[in-house]
């Protein structure tokens, strides 16, 4: 067992009871106990207009109008049209700055719980070299520590950063790997799948709902995928239309969202590493 939870399988012996194997070198579930203590839950808001990010802990009780726990806010911050945002397993907020001049950035803030005011970020990730065009939606894969970057600016390709939690993400960086596909077309939310018992490999799969073509792609593997590649499965619904975002919970449910050119709804998928294809919506 490492530090940060994690836990690495020498054997297949390694795992115990009613745990499943992987040719990876895994368990599933992680049979280490996180070194670290649970933070209390937290929900966190990208303002889009009004360029900061606040959170609100202990969210499923949250009602009304609630002030914010935190509000990162401020020249300072380097903030700009914040289009979506991730929190690390050890508490990095990642920001997605859309609209910074030239190309967009990624700004970064340890100890997200309590990162609050007119704070400059640690890191911030801008430059010629990063591949930013746009930069939409985040989608951070835990057990590599990789950020997945969708770009909404032709050819609507797919950055993949390494090391995200650490130091070295910074600057003018480029990425480790960029995926591109014909099928991909205005990237507006990417997100990762949750393994299940019978497809631990389903948590290597990058979700991404497609605005241009109202479509869900999912392109498995996508810790090691590189280059022009076509989408494992693609998921479609006459009811999807418009599409801001997608996300997979940990019952394998995928939501689904329209945007309001689609209606303002959400539909809900379920055993989604299992679908392809036209689905059916569950609810």
């Amino acid at each position: 067992c490492a530090a940060n939870g994690t836990c690495t399988v020498t054997a297949q012996a390694d795992c115990a009871a009613g745990l499943i194997w992987t040719s990876g070198g895994a368990c599933t579930p992680n049979p280490c106990t996180p070194a670290v203590t649970p933070v209390t839950p937290q929900l966190f808001v990208a303002n889009f207009v009004g360029k900061n990010v606040v959170s609100f802990v202990n969210p499923s009780t949250v009602n009304g109008n609630q002030a914010p726990n935190t509000n990162l806010a401020g020249a300072q911050t380097q903030i700009t049209n914040p289009a979506d945002i991730v929190v690390t397993a050890s508490g990095i907020l990642h920001v997605a700055n859309r609209l910074v001049a030239p190309t967009g950035a990624i700004t970064v803030y340890p100890g997200a719980s309590t990162a609050n005011g007119n704070v400059v970020p640690a890191r911030n990730v801008q430059g010629a070299n990063t591949g930013l065009s746009l930069p939409t939606t985040l989608a951070i894969s835990p057990v590599n520590d990789l950020l997945f970057v969708a770009n909404n600016a032709a050819p609507f390709d797919i950055n993949v950063y390494t090391g995200a939690s650490t130091a070295g993400f910074n600057g003018n960086l480029a990425p480790a790997r960029t995926i591109k596909s014909a099928a991909l077309n205005f990237p507006f939310g990417i997100n990762m799948g949750v393994g299940t018992a019978g497809n631990a490999a389903a948590s290597d799969d990058l979700y991404v709902a497609n605005n241009g073509t109202s479509q869900i792609l999912v392109f498995a593997n996508a810790s090691t995928r590189n280059g022009v590649i076509t989408p494992d499965r693609t998921l479609t619904n006459a009811a999807f239309a418009v599409l801001f975002d997608c996300f997979v919970d940990s019952g394998d449910r995928l939501y689904v969202v329209n945007s309001a050119g689609g209606g303002n709804r959400i539909h809900v998928i379920n055993n989604a590493s299992t679908k392809n294809g036209a689905v059916t919506i569950d609810s």
